[in-house]
């Protein structure tokens, strides 16, 4: 029998005990309470919000009250237990239980749980402490033998080891160094700042007896002013690296055992060193046979190197940093020290950590969100290419939430929750870009609960966008002309302005291009279509399994179309993108509310699209010099207000233009100059016949519009 009269198999399970135990027998259904899921954007406007799941469970014999002892469940259920609701071969939800609340009737006699199970964004939405910083998030993984953040609070007297057992310890201080007092950069925790001549010593490294490859790293900023010092110290030998600006260049001391000093000087390529930006420095001694090799990258880059001939290597007991200025004004300011040993689980390069210092600058968006879930053990499903995302700026100290925000933000796609994994999504911008549908509706099929109803409202528009970098400048994009222009009514709608904050790599073009394409989101000059709902009941659905899993399969971001409408709405084809849903299911009832926005601004310029695609770019203004009859004139008069002229090569027809509400095809255009006349098909592409009064705009049916 077709549906509703087979039940669907609705299926609900817990995570207990280690494994996935079915509770779905226990769950109220039909005429009590069906299950609903939330996900998604309610609106185009609004922010994706964590996805919530609501059911009442039978709790007449105590099972599911979590503190009731003789509960076969005692000891499993509590806060953030989690929750999946399956069809066969269908996942519809997975989440956590935040709590089981208990309710019953003044009988006793029915006892109940309602839950709301919610996606991880509601947890991740309840902290509000900061993440580390990512040279502190990076730093301890890579297995250092030691490593000091020093970013201790002002009242600390010593830099406290994330990895190792000894303090960073201020040796003379005169004036005094302060802890939490540096400045290195927007995007790093306050460090120390050592304002005049002062030595901190990192005591006690304990180094491998066997290491013959060691490293030491730190990142700071300073004036061009001062000599900075880096010294390791070991049993055998001292380094000692003197960072001069007057001559910008590194003087090396290198003392084996009791012997005389050895100096030597840097050649070029650290000049960089001395320009008071923050940088990464790394020197590294790495034993060669009966020799030993060292190396100064800079920023990432190895900027210096050479040989110590017959010296045995081995690791630094201890690493000091010290700086004198030239005058009482210089400061200093230097954290994240780290030391790394080769028996002691490898070094990682200094690209590697020099990327983690500067914040991971131009990492691509989806790749951030990617590696953040994986560093938070949070499951993650991408779809579109993640690479092809936006670039952005510096990861800063943020809740994990908000550094995920941040990317979506930028690179304008759509951070959300899946329905197969207890996680995070990430559907990328471009992956939404001149789709094909993934769910095609017909009204006269009777496939919805509710008609679609069309909305021409403010809402979404947007025509004064400025796009702010975080830490860096902005970029102002405003509709000056046509219907939602920030002209007064009737020439425009008024001023609609907003700040959209984003952290791109750099002021340059993308964040002009990041303006440019919230104001083309903003002023999308068609109807909404904010729900549609699915009534999977109908005999449409139940006699079209195709069709059916199509609408069960349908995801955040996925176009969705329409047609044959009601005569008293625009003849074209809707189409939509579906931001959210709201789902009610049972094992007799389900009904799919999307959440829609317009799809047309996602349809970008594409050269190989074919005839009808958006591949030709429109003319700044035309618009008919006579009236024209659609359906009865083969030939159009239109007056080119605004050059170029259209094109006359033979090779470019067929195409379509729009004109008053009617869809028109151009099989040949002749004229040198304004005004230019049309050969027109007879028959309306979209069956609008009617007299068009001259004056009337003229413009490309599919207009190539340059994606972000």
């Amino acid at each position: 029998m077709p549906f509703p009269q087979v039940p669907l198999g609705v299926s609900v399970a817990i995570y207990v005990f280690g494994s996935w135990i079915d509770i779905t027998s226990d769950v109220f259904g039909e005429g009590r309470a069906d299950i609903q899921v939330t996900r998604g954007r309610a609106n185009e406007a609004g922010q994706v919000e964590a996805s919530r799941c609501t059911m009442e469970i039978n709790n007449r014999l105590g099972v599911y009250s979590p503190r009731n002892p003789l509960s076969w469940l005692y000891g499993q259920l509590g806060r953030n237990t989690p929750i999946r609701v399956t069809l066969p071969g269908d996942d519809r939800f997975y989440g956590e239980v935040p709590s089981w609340p208990q309710r019953w009737d003044r009988t006793g006699t029915d006892v109940w749980v309602p839950i709301e199970a919610a996606g991880v964004m509601r947890r991740l939405g309840q902290g509000a402490t900061p993440l580390y910083s990512a040279p502190r998030r990076y730093l301890p993984t890579t297995s250092p033998v030691a490593y000091w953040p020093m970013n201790d609070g002002q009242l600390a007297g010593y830099g406290a080891p994330v990895v190792g057992d000894q303090p960073f310890t201020l040796v003379i201080a005169n004036p005094p160094v302060k802890l939490g007092t540096g400045t290195l950069a927007p995007w790093l925790d306050p460090a120390v700042a050592v304002p005049g001549a002062a030595v901190l010593a990192g005591g006690g490294v304990a180094m491998n007896s066997a290491t013959t490859d060691w490293a030491v790293e730190f990142i700071y900023a300073g004036p061009d002013l001062g000599t900075w010092v880096l010294e390791t110290i070991s049993s055998s030998q001292t380094w000692q690296l003197d960072f001069r600006p007057g001559t910008q260049d590194v003087q090396y001391t290198h003392t084996v055992g009791g012997g005389a000093p050895s100096v030597f000087t840097s050649g070029a390529g650290v000049e960089d060193a001395f320009d008071g930006q923050v940088h990464h420095v790394r020197f590294r001694v790495t034993q060669d046979g009966a020799d030993v090799d060292y190396s100064l990258v800079l920023d990432g880059a190895e900027v210096d190197s050479g040989t110590r001939t017959t010296v045995t290597n081995d690791g630094p007991a201890k690493v000091r940093i010290w700086y004198v200025p030239v005058s009482g004004d210089g400061v200093f300011s230097f954290g994240h020290v780290a030391v790394w040993g080769d028996a002691d689980g490898g070094i990682p390069t200094g690209a590697e950590t020099a990327d983690a210092a500067f914040g991971h600058p131009g990492e691509p968006a989806g790749r951030r969100i990617q590696r953040l879930c994986a560093e938070e053990g949070i499951g993650f499903a991408g779809r579109g290419d993640l690479d092809d995302t936006a670039h952005l700026g510096p990861q800063g100290p943020s809740t994990l939430l908000d550094l995920l925000r941040e990317a979506a933000t930028t690179d304008a796609g759509v951070l959300h929750e899946p329905r197969q994994l207890l996680g995070l999504a990430y559907r990328t911008r471009s992956s939404m870009y001149n789709q094909t549908p993934a769910l095609e509706l017909t009204y006269t099929d009777g496939v919805f609960g509710t008609p679609p109803e069309p909305v021409d409202d403010d809402q979404a528009t947007r025509n004064d966008v400025t796009a702010t970098r975080k830490d860096g400048g902005s970029y102002r994009a405003v509709l000056q002309t046509g219907p939602l222009s920030v002209q007064p009514p009737p020439n425009g709608v008024g001023r609609y302005d907003t700040d959209v904050p984003v952290n791109t790599a750099g002021d340059g073009t993308l964040l002009a291009n990041l303006a440019g394409w919230r104001l083309h989101l903003g002023t999308v000059d068609e109807s909404r279509y904010p729900q549609m709902h699915l009534h999977l009941h109908n005999a449409s659905f139940a006699g079209d399994p195709a069709l059916t899993a199509a609408a069960a399969a349908l995801d955040i971001g996925d176009r969705v179309t329409v047609d044959d409408l009601p005569a008293w709405l625009p003849p074209d084809e809707v189409t939509q993108l579906a931001q959210g849903f709201r789902e009610v299911l049972s094992n007799f009832t389900r009904d799919i509310w999307v959440n829609c926005a317009p799809e047309s601004p996602y349809q970008v310029a594409q050269y190989d699209a074919g005839e009808g695609g958006p591949n030709r770019y429109d003319t700044a203004g035309s618009s008919l010099a006579a009236a024209f009859g659609a359906g009865t004139d083969t030939s159009m008069s239109v007056r080119v207000d605004v050059l170029p002229l259209w094109t006359t090569d033979s090779g470019e027809f067929p195409f379509d233009i729009a004109c008053g509400g009617a869809r028109l095809q151009v099989t040949a255009i002749s004229g040198a100059g304004s005004p230019q006349t049309f050969t027109i098909t007879q028959t309306p592409v979209n069956g609008v016949a009617k007299t068009i009064p001259a004056g009337t705009p003229v413009s490309l049916w599919n207009k190539a519009v340059y994606a972000l």
